[in-house]
């Protein structure tokens, strides 16, 4: 099986490599409609009353310009956001629809306002509770000035000693600039991206990936099956994935890399001792030793064995009774299979417990066995208007799903208002490289934003064995620094 480094991320997303399990159960229908301005509305096939919807509007409406005694609350208002299943998606359709309306001015204050209150009226309060209510939070009709903070325009981390950064003071930019060809700089205007090349170097034509089919054949080859074809049409992601485009600059050769028996990731020792550890500490643990030590001295009370074999079963008996550690366990495991060859087959499944669970850690964290290795440059693509009726509703929630596919790669993070960067570095001991076993370092980068239309996840990957000189990495920190979105005027 053949895996790409850098699309790794969204492929957990497909796969559900890390055991998350976000996404249970499929969706048959579209949950929400784009509605009046734009603003996402529950469909009918929900459950949801497009009546109830325009009633509480009307009632908001009334209660901040009616005095709180005059204020009539209807139930149906309350029924409707006491649903547990639908409230995100009402309160979401209500305060983007009100400030359509003009009812609220889009101002924190009074979307802050909007939402206690809607919160409130799921109380199904009585009319005392909502005269005391209006008197305790005052409508905030004047804006409140509030002295922003500057925003770092630079955000960056280290990965292995060497910086990798992205300035997002210039992150939008206008389609009028991209009219005139520049060939210092690449840019996509239908995906909406640019950035600059670095000079003095050779980009080979990216890669160009679009749709679910060409994604998981780059990624797994031969590898696809009909069960992931089926995940996937029944995956949130499912419509998003199918359009998904992705351009990946290819700047080394590309390595062939198999993780083996004898593979060790230091990152990992402390997560394989704490289980080792647990395991240790645990009542099944003991629980297996005083069986193990029951059935042996039951055997060798039975003194059938020859005099010779019976001591040496009574040693067994008193290491055994000593095991306080899996290894202390591992040797007592040998000594019965020298005393009782006979059993040795049906023994030896518990002579590497140590390494049986140093592997199960491995596979958790970095489930790929096989996959090739280069330094890459790439840009994935998700359409927001193909993830409606997702979880992704926000720059931040798109960062929560996808990036927790990253597992034990990611150890650094950084955000501002206009993205999100994260990366890390990860090192193999002993790991088969075109068929050769060595060490490898491998260090990755990822940065996700957003335009008004697309999600946009811009990826390096970078390895010394891969490509030693310093260039190459300076040419992958010099485009993801100068990424930028292309905006319409």
């Amino acid at each position: 099986m053949s895996v790409s480094a850098s699309l790794r991320p969204i492929l957990g997303l497909l796969l559900g490599l890390t055991g998350c399990g976000l996404f249970n159960e499929p969706i048959q229908e579209e949950r929400v409609f784009v509605g009046e301005g734009g603003c996402k509305r529950p469909a009918a096939n929900v459950g949801i009353n497009p009546t109830d919807l325009d009633l509480t509007l009307g009632k908001f409406r009334e209660f901040i310009t009616l005095p709180a005694i005059k204020y009539k609350n209807d139930p149906k208002v309350s029924q409707l956001l006491q649903n547990q299943d639908t409230g995100l998606l009402v309160i979401d359709y209500l305060i983007c629809t009100a400030k359509h309306r003009k009812d609220i001015d889009d101002t924190p204050e009074q979307i802050r306002y909007f939402t206690n209150w809607l919160n409130f009226m799921s109380t199904s309060p009585t009319s005392k509770d909502v005269i005391e209510w209006e008197e305790k939070h005052p409508f905030p009709k004047d804006k409140i000035k509030v002295t922003a903070r500057p925003e770092q325009a630079e955000i960056a981390i280290s990965l292995g000693g060497r910086e990798i950064s992205v300035n997002t003071s210039q992150l939008a930019i206008s389609k009028d600039i991209t009219k005139v060809a520049n060939p210092k700089i690449f840019q996509d205007s239908i995906l909406g991206f640019a950035f600059e090349l670095p000079a003095d170097s050779k980009w080979p034509q990216p890669k160009q990936i679009k749709g679910v089919d060409q994604y998981l054949k780059r990624i797994l080859g031969d590898g696809v099956t009909d069960e992931m074809m089926m995940r996937m049409a029944a995956h949130p992601f499912g419509q998003a994935l199918r359009d998904i485009e992705s351009l990946v600059f290819v700047l080394s050769e590309s390595l062939a890399v198999e993780r083996t028996e004898n593979t060790s990731i230091p990152i990992l020792n402390e997560a394989i001792a704490h289980s080792i550890s647990g395991i240790e500490n645990s009542d099944a643990f003991r629980k297996m030793i005083a069986e193990m030590v029951k059935g042996m001295e039951e055997e060798a009370q039975a003194g059938t064995a020859s005099e010779e074999r019976s001591h040496d079963a009574k040693s067994l008996v008193e290491a055994a009774r000593k095991i306080k550690t899996i290894s202390d366990f591992e040797k007592v495991v040998k000594m019965q299979m020298d005393l009782t060859p006979e059993k040795a087959s049906e023994l030896k499944q518990f002579l590497n417990m140590r390494k049986s669970i140093s592997e199960e850690v491995m596979r958790a964290s970095f489930p790929i066995q096989k996959w090739n290795l280069a330094n890459e440059f790439s840009i994935t693509v998700f359409h927001k208007d193909k993830l409606v009726g997702s979880p992704i509703r926000s720059l931040a929630s798109f960062y929560s799903v996808v990036g927790s596919q990253l597992g034990a790669v990611c150890d650094r993070l950084v955000a501002n208002e206009k993205g999100i960067l994260t990366g890390g570095t990860v090192s193999f001991n002993n790991i088969k490289i075109n068929g050769v076993e060595g060490p490898l370092t491998v260090s990755r980068a990822w940065f996700f934003t957003e335009s008004q239309h697309s999600y946009f996840l811009v990826e390096i990957a970078y390895s010394p064995q891969a490509n030693s000189s310093i260039k190459v990495w300076e040419d992958l920190r010099k485009a993801t620094d100068s990424f930028s979105l292309i905006e319409s005027t």
